[in-house]
């Protein structure tokens, strides 16, 4: 033990001792590092070297004559490097490096002699960018701006040249912009050019002087055109001289001079409108000498009382058109009358009472109304016929009462038919067999119809079939699936510890193993790489060990087996009931008094209905499914209805249909001269068909072409439809549809959501009434329809049979 121990003071005493011996060793390091630098010429690291070998062993002469030599060097180098600078006019760059060169060679004379002359240099620049500033400030800026540059000439790193520079140019641009901007407010332009162009020498892409210069030939052309405007006014041409000087104003605005003389003209201009305003009125023209004060107005509003004199004219025109609605309304032209009373009132408000307007809309309502009713009866000897005939009655009034226009008076079937009687008719015979109508003993009707049911069948038919069921007989333990998947990740979690833990216990050991190692820097830096490890493995071991007990718990908490439901397949009887109705009717619609018939055809409507019927069986879960179809009654009213559908939408059609003969009248009336009764038989179609529609439209524009009125002083459209109910939207429901090979497919109704796959296929539709079998047939019947058109489509059953789907798209694009 005695000698171990002396011998680990032998060898400690040792390293101590060769630590010792070894730092003349360093300042040998350091001159050898000093020679390589000087000889790269990089001095100052040359010096900082050669001073740590003096720092090292200072009684050394050969370090200390090195960093003499060094310094030597060093000051002669920065001593050129300064000169090189002050010939460059470098003088801050110059003043450092002679500085250098002075703290490495204190008292030398060239250094101190090169900072003198560069201390001179700097007080000439000095004294140039004094002179600037003074001359600056007495608007002298070229020469200013040649002094600032003559300073940075000498000193190219004058602090806060650059500056001072761009000082002097933006008090130039300042200075020449103030001057343009008043030369421009008096109209100088030759001025303002100079001193514009003189900032742009400065600033070339100054924006605010080439906006003078764009003003100065504004102001030129300006100039340019008031000469002409006075030259037209020595002429006597004052329109063409307010037109001048309008355009003057444009290019100058708010010019005093300009804005007098346009002022004047124009009160020269509306003298002359006023004084032929006033000719006009005095000689009956009363339109044109509104047109005329109108210009006046436009003009100068408000001048030479230009409203008093307009509403004067008015009140004289109001009152002729008063006159004449007066004698129109005593010959019952109703129509006439209306018309006349809103242009009154469109001239001058007021000069008709709204009572005498709304008196005309009640007489023109009177004259378009007519009655309308439905007799539904049967030729048959059958409780079930009669009582399809009451709901068809039924249904009809009450879609007639919905869709009627204001003119028709619905007459109920008691009514209808004591109305008949009077007049030794029945539902049955209203139309001859000729299909003649007798008109002379229904003339005071304006719309009748007939629908006599003539067959109503209802069928049940059933059938026995056998339907299957899975109902469960029991239960029986097997594997669960998830117990499977649980032990599996267990056994994962669990794998990965093990290897984990043998990792970690392998890197423990080598770490071992180098600790009883000498002492060594490979050996530590190994040791710390290894506890680097450690920790990390130790940490990732810790989270398995978490996983590992998760899962063993989830695998806990799962059962190895679960019950399994025993299913079988049960086959019970099934009875199958299918009900049918059918009710067929024949369908007349007429006008007795026009002699017109709307429709004879002959309507079916079917319905059918179907259920099943199951025993119910709980031993094998089968439910109960009782019947539950409708009676024969029920399937009645169903077939009914269905039948209803197109007889109501031609009730709705004949409604509006009959007012088409006051459009052929009202158009051979025109072609024949007779205006009078042309303005009354519109007037009628108007009223009698109030929606707007292609029709109404036409009629309209006829109408306001045959009345004589200034449709720039009043309009006659915005006057009827505000004083009676004609010329509204039609409720037509707007779609973008898109032909497909199997038929019309709704892409989208604005406001409504699209149902999925609401398709028309193109085999049972019809368009405007043409039968469509192919998609080529639909893009021919719509190809001849224009943008805005509205087109009845209407989709059939597989029969060819109207069906429930009808309506109304407009034709988007022309298809």
């Amino acid at each position: 033990m005695r000698s171990t121990h002396w011998l680990i003071v032998t060898i400690l005493l040792a390293l101590a001792a060769a630590t010792t011996i070894g730092l003349p060793g360093c300042a040998k390091y350091y001159y050898s590092e000093g020679q390589d630098y000087l000889a790269a010429k990089k001095y100052d690291s040359a010096i900082e070297s050669f001073s740590k070998a003096v720092e090292e062993d200072p009684e050394e002469p050969l370090y200390q004559q090195a960093l003499a030599d060094a310094k030597n060097q060093a000051a002669t180098y920065y001593l050129t490097q300064a000169g090189s600078s002050l010939a460059g006019h470098r003088l801050a760059t110059a003043t450092s490096q002679a500085n250098r060169a002075l703290s490495l060679r204190p008292g030398d004379a060239q250094a101190t002699a090169l900072l003198a002359q560069i201390n001179d240099q700097r007080g000439q620049a000095e004294a140039k960018r004094t002179e600037a500033r003074s001359l600056t400030s007495g608007g002298q800026f070229d020469a200013a701006l040649a002094k600032m540059r003559e300073a940075m000439a000498i000193d190219a790193e004058l602090p806060g040249g650059q500056s001072d520079a761009n000082a002097i140019v933006a008090a130039a641009v300042n200075f020449h912009l103030a001057a343009a901007r008043t030369a421009v407010a008096a109209a100088q332009w030759d001025q303002a050019e100079t001193s514009a162009r003189n900032a742009l020498t400065y600033d070339r892409n100054n924006v605010e002087a080439n906006q003078v210069l764009t003003q100065v030939t504004k102001g030129r052309e300006a100039d340019r055109l008031v000469g002409m405007a006075q030259a037209a006014i020595a002429s006597g041409r004052l329109e063409d001289a307010l037109n001048a000087l309008t355009q003057a104003d444009q290019l100058n605005p708010g010019q005093p001079r300009i804005a007098a003389l346009l002022q004047t003209t124009k009160q020269s201009v509306c003298d002359q409108y006023l004084t032929e305003g006033d000719q006009l009125a005095t000689a009956g023209k009363a339109a044109d000498a509104l047109a005329a004060y109108n210009k006046s107005k436009q003009l100068l509003p408000g001048y030479g009382e230009v409203d008093a004199r307009m509403d004067k004219v008015r009140k004289a025109v109001a009152a002729t058109y008063k006159q004449a609605a007066t004698n129109a309304f005593w010959k019952q032209q109703w129509m006439a009358a209306l018309v006349d009373n809103l242009l009154a009132n469109g001239y001058a408000a007021g000069t008709v009472g709204d009572w005498v307007v709304r008196d005309c809309v009640v007489k023109l309502n009177e004259r378009v109304r007519f009655n309308a009713g439905l007799v539904a009866g049967t030729r048959r000897n059958d409780p079930a016929c009669a009582d399809s005939a009451a709901r068809i009655e039924q249904l009809c009034l009450d879609q007639i009462a919905q869709v009627r226009p204001d003119a028709a008076a619905i007459l109920s079937p008691r009514d209808m038919k004591q109305l008949l009687a009077s007049k030794g008719l029945l539902a049955a015979n209203m139309v001859g067999p000729a299909f003649e109508i007798n008109a002379p003993k229904l003339a005071e009707l304006g719309l009748v119809g007939s629908v006599e049911v003539t067959r109503v069948i209802v069928n049940t038919a059933s059938q026995d079939t056998l339907e299957k069921v899975q109902y469960q007989e029991g239960v029986q333990k097997v594997d669960n699936p998830d117990y499977a998947k649980a032990l599996a990740a267990r056994d994962a979690a669990a794998t990965q510890v093990n290897t984990l833990q043998a990792q970690l216990t392998s890197l423990q050991q080598q770490r071992a193993t180098l600790q009883k190692q000498p002492q060594s820097s490979a050996r530590d830096k190994a040791i710390s790489q290894l506890n680097s490890q450690i920790n990390t493995t130790t940490s990732r071991l810790n989270s398995a060990k978490t996983t590992l007990n998760a899962k063993q718990q989830a695998l806990n908490n799962t059962p190895a087996k679960v019950d399994q439901a025993i299913d079988k397949e049960y086959t019970y009887p099934a009875h199958i009931v299918t009900r049918t109705a059918q009710v067929t009717l024949t369908l007349k619609l007429m006008d007795p008094a026009g002699g017109r018939m709307f429709v004879n055809s002959v309507i079916n409507g079917d319905a059918q209905a179907t259920d099943r019927q199951v025993d119910a069986d709980a031993k094998h879960h089968v439910p109960g499914d009782p019947l539950t179809l409708p009676d024969e009654k029920q399937m009645r009213l169903l077939a009914t209805a269905q039948a209803c559908t197109f007889v109501l939408k031609a009730m709705e059609d004949a409604l509006y249909a009959r007012a088409g003969s006051y459009l052929l009248s009202a158009r051979a009336a025109e072609q024949a001269g007779r205006n009078d009764q042309a303005v009354e038989d519109y007037g009628n179609f108007l009223f009698a068909r109030p929606f707007t529609d292609a029709e109404t439209e036409s009629a309209f524009q006829s109408l306001d072409r045959l009345t004589a009125y200034d449709r720039g002083i009043v309009t006659l459209r915005d006057l009827l439809t505000a004083a009676a109910p004609v010329l509204r939207p039609i409720n037509v429901l707007q779609m973008t549809i898109e032909q497909r090979d199997d038929g019309l497919w709704v892409q989208q109704i604005p406001g409504l959501s699209t149902p999925n796959n609401f398709v028309f296929p193109a085999q049972l539709l019809t368009v405007t009434g043409v039968p469509t079998r192919t998609p080529a047939s639909i893009a021919h019947v719509l190809s001849r329809s224009n943008p805005g058109d509205a087109v009845v489509v209407e989709v059939m059953d597989k029969d060819g049979k109207p069906a429930a789907v009808r309506m109304t798209v407009l034709v988007h694009g022309g298809n």
